[in-house]
């Protein structure tokens, strides 16, 4: 037996070597490969990014002084020396206007004369008003291109302008840098990379791009170039304007196989040394270690089966001896500690029993204290929107102007870019912060009272869904005290919130009606409706108020809440509660409560 286990671990050990070898290969290939795949991902969003500010930059130059009286006199010679300047230092290829009679300015070289023939479809969708940008192939490289329309002073579109850059082997060089993988772009007909010249030309005397990949089945394989192996993915680019346009991208794998082979020697002399020792240890194992332990496994079901008057043998190894004595021990405190747990369980429940009194006189007090906390809220909620709406926003605000005429200042277009997009997360953070405050306390509410800041709410939250809400108010509206006003737009604003997130409704009808000593308030919507008696015994509650915390909140105020509902059939949520003597205060702006 023992000389089988010996084979069997020498067979195991083998195997996983040659496991461990294959599992080492693969995951570096497939590393590779996510590696390639990501680096497309980035050339697309750098080329992409290209795209976008050679438009911008196209739009940019319609918009310079003076532009506009040099294209209604036709003034070439006035259109170079106010764009020249500019090509030179946004490191431009050609700048090209169009008007639709004839070409009047083209500061870029005989390279690009080549392509004139997408030179006017490009100028023809300018002047059609399109503002675009397309990398395109002609037979003298790539071009990424982009275009806008000039408008003169009537509105009309009067020029065309077009701003190239070349995408070439110095470009794409640069990027390799960046990506750290060779770049290879071609059409079928022309090529462009970041290969050296004589890497490049073995690269297409080869005839490594011949098959035709997809975006669902991408070309996946090694190649060598000049004695070097890399690993090649290539892929179809998917930018305006390159339906036939191919990018491949290659990586080195010389340094991951020599990792490999590092890693699988070292691997073969453990495995060589673990194969000299099964059998010693098989036998140490077997007369010392494992009968011992099977007679404390034997002893262990015993206790678990409940037997604990049994003692457990010690035998074998001074360890395993010890650890038999160790369990032994366990055994007779498990039997001491099983009787005190039943003495404690008769304390326990006399203990329950006092505390359930006390219980009951703590749930008293948290009735009082639930008032107090909702007053406290409202405070605080209060607070916290006045130093938003004059604090956090204002400083948003100045940000954001501020970030704005910071770009247009700067005349580093990386630097103007990364501005912009400051300015957009602070216009989200502005927008943020607003609702935040509309959620907090609405500033209607404290300065013009209840219906103004209802109507209010209402069209915020129900036109946003898509929902146009019916507000009927019957009788005279009475300022009431702050803790009533705001209970009842707080119930008021649940229920909106509920429609919204819930309801699937298209009409909500929302009636307040002023009486002498009583204010009724029914919110109806012709939404999917809901069990009310299943949702209010359901244990877990949505966030906020919540069905129950309305209920809360008008009991509170001395009033009654009803909710009628059933599936398929809308909701109709009631309440009334009693108007206290308050001083009249109405709204004195006609304009706002409308």
């Amino acid at each position: 037996i023992l000389i089988t286990l010996d084979i069997l671990a020498i067979f195991l050990i083998v195997i996983f070597l040659i496991a461990l070898h294959t599992g080492l290969s693969w995951r570096t290939q497939q590393s590779i490969d996510l590696d390639l795949r990501n680096h497309v991902k980035a050339l697309q969003a750098i080329l992409s990014l290209e795209g976008y500010y050679l438009r911008a930059e196209a739009a940019t130059l319609t918009e310079i002084e003076g532009m506009d009286t040099a294209l209604r006199e036709l003034d070439r010679e006035r259109l170079r020396r106010l764009i020249v300047p500019i090509q030179r230092s946004h490191n431009l290829s050609v700048i090209y206007i169009a008007t639709p009679n004839e070409v009047i300015l083209n500061t870029g070289a005989p390279r690009f004369d080549a392509a004139l023939p997408w030179q006017a479809e490009l100028a023809q969708r300018g002047l059609a008003g399109e503002n675009i940008y397309y990398l395109l192939a002609s037979r003298n490289g790539f071009w990424m291109v982009g275009v806008a329309p000039h408008s003169g002073p009537d509105q009309q579109i009067d020029a065309a302008f077009l701003v190239a850059r070349e995408i070439d082997h110095l470009y794409l060089n640069n990027l390799r840098t960046t990506l750290g993988s060779h770049i290879v772009l071609t059409d079928g007909q022309h090529m462009v990379s970041s290969l050296p010249t004589r890497a490049q030309a073995q690269f297409q005397a080869a005839g490594h791009l011949a098959d035709t990949p997809t975006r669902r089945m991408p070309l996946v394989k090694d190649v060598r170039i000049d004695a070097t192996p890399y690993r090649m993915l290539a892929l179809p680019l998917d930018l305006p304007g390159t339906s036939s346009l191919v990018v491949g991208l290659l990586q080195p794998t010389k340094l991951f196989e020599e990792a490999i082979r590092q890693t699988a020697s070292r691997v073969i002399l453990l495995g060589l040394l673990l194969v000299s020792v099964p059998f010693v240890l098989m036998q140490f194992l077997v007369r010392a270690v494992f009968r011992p332990l099977e007679s404390l496994m034997r002893a262990a079901e015993r206790i678990a089966a409940g037997d604990l008057d049994r003692p457990v043998k010690a035998n074998g190894t001074a360890e395993v001896r010890a650890l038999a004595t160790s369990f032994d021990q366990m055994r007779i405190q498990l039997r001491r500690h099983i009787e005190e747990q039943r003495r404690w369980n008769e304390e326990l429940d006399a203990q329950i029993r006092a505390r359930t009194q006390e219980l009951e006189q703590l749930c008293r007090i948290r009735d009082q204290l639930v008032t107090k906390l909702i007053f406290a809220q409202e405070e605080e909620r209060q607070r916290v929107a006045r130093e938003l709406h004059d604090e956090t926003s204002q400083v948003l605000a100045n940000l954001v102007v501020t970030l704005g005429l910071a770009g247009r200042l700067t005349s580093d277009e990386g630097t103007r870019q990364r501005l912009y997009q400051i300015r957009e997360l602070a216009v989200e953070a502005l927008e943020g912060v607003k609702r935040i405050i509309l959620d907090l306390r609405p500033r209607l509410l404290d300065d013009y009272g209840l219906i103004p800041a209802i109507r209010w709410y209402a069209e915020e939250r129900l036109h946003q869904a898509g929902i146009e809400p019916e507000i009927e108010v019957h009788g005279e509206e009475t300022r009431l005290p702050s803790s009533i006003e705001i209970g009842v737009f707080r119930v008021i604003q649940e229920a909106i919130n509920n429609i919204v997130r819930h309801a699937q409704a298209t009409r909500v009808h929302i009636r307040i009606a002023w009486q002498p000593e009583v204010l009724t308030v029914a919110i109806e919507d012709d939404g999917r409706g809901f069990n009310v008696e299943e949702t209010l015994n359901r244990v877990e509650r949505d966030h906020g108020l919540g069905l129950l915390g309305m209920q809360e909140r008008i009991t509170l105020a001395g009033g009654e809440l009803h909710i009628d509902s059933a599936p398929g059939e809308g909701t109709r949520i009631t309440f009334q509660i009693p108007l206290p003597q308050a001083k009249e205060a109405h709204v004195q702006d006609p304009s706002i409560a409308g």
